[in-house]
């Protein structure tokens, strides 16, 4: 069974796979093209629990990467990926919660590039099954 953080992740990538920007989960094996899209599970803070329903606090860690002299399409970029990522809200029982991004040089390959880095905050509930059910 899927753990509703991995979930959330996969769900993540999937809305912003729509887009013409390669997504990939953080860890795993991606090429040096520019732009891309790299996400992955920042922290998970468990809420609290009131009679079944739990609810977990999960910040996604998202990262937008383009050749530095792109910065233009960075933003636009960061754009859809803030516009895309509220679309998860009306199809799963969670809320968008809270975002931040900042803009940073850094490197990637060795490759000088700009990096729009997002912390996106997400309330997850979910209900628990109660025995003998």
């Amino acid at each position: 069974m899927i753990t509703p953080e991995a979930d959330l992740l996969q769900s993540v990538k999937a809305v912003l796979s729509g887009s013409t920007v390669p997504v990939f989960i953080e860890g795993h094996h991606r090429p040096a093209k520019l732009p891309q899209v790299a996400i992955k599970l920042s922290s998970v803070q468990q809420q609290h629990q009131v009679k079944t329903l739990s609810v977990i606090k999960a910040t996604v860690a998202i990262d937008v990467y383009a050749a530095q002299g792109q910065s233009a399409d960075a933003l636009a970029i960061g754009r859809a990926v803030v516009n895309n990522l509220s679309y998860l809200t009306t199809h799963w029982d969670i809320r968008f919660d809270d975002y931040s991004m900042r803009t940073l040089y850094d490197e990637l390959n060795g490759q000088p590039v700009i990096r729009l880095a997002f912390l996106v905050d997400y309330l997850i509930y979910s209900t628990e099954k109660t025995k003998g059910v």
